[in-house]
């Protein structure tokens, strides 16, 4: 397995090891997963060792059977560790919005959505994760409700 460091905040970083069941230490990545073949494609060998990131996540990239990566060092980018980052970020908001519709058509409060999301991700409950996650659901209800009028005025 082939080793890569990444940047992630401490959000996508609990979402990754949720992805990945990974509590601790490297989270290994699994090419059947679109997150782990994502970044299993955007990885570059290297024979030489890149500089190790501070405060960084370390990836395990399983062996490809086109590639002898045991002689090689993995590394992205900076460029490549922005797309991961978007990609990650991505799925993660799809998994969230998920989260509230399917929260809100099994008529759970926003309250009960928003805790059990922090606990689902192992996220620390403060209050800047609480209103987050609020703002996010507002915002993304007010825009169904501004796509509601237009399609009503429109018809």
């Amino acid at each position: 397995m082939g080793i890569v460091e990444l940047k992630l905040n401490n959000i996508l970083e609990c979402y990754m090891r949720k992805e990945f069941d990974s509590e601790k230490g490297d989270i290994i990545l699994r090419r059947n997963n679109p997150i782990g073949k994502f970044i299993a494609a955007h990885t570059r060998w290297s024979k030489i060792k890149p500089k190790e990131k501070i405060e960084s996540v370390k990836l395990s990239i399983p062996d490809s059977p086109y590639f002898e990566q045991e002689y090689y060092y993995g590394y992205v980018t900076s460029q490549d560790e922005r797309n991961i980052r978007d990609y990650i970020q991505a799925k993660f908001d799809l998994t969230v919005e998920m989260f509230f519709i399917k929260g809100y058509w099994l008529k759970f409060h926003q309250k009960d959505i928003i805790e059990s999301l922090i606990e689902h991700f192992n996220l620390k409950n403060t209050s800047a994760t609480y209103e987050m996650f609020k703002k996010r659901d507002f915002r993304k209800r007010m825009s169904v409700k501004k796509i509601i009028s237009e399609i009503i005025l429109n018809s």
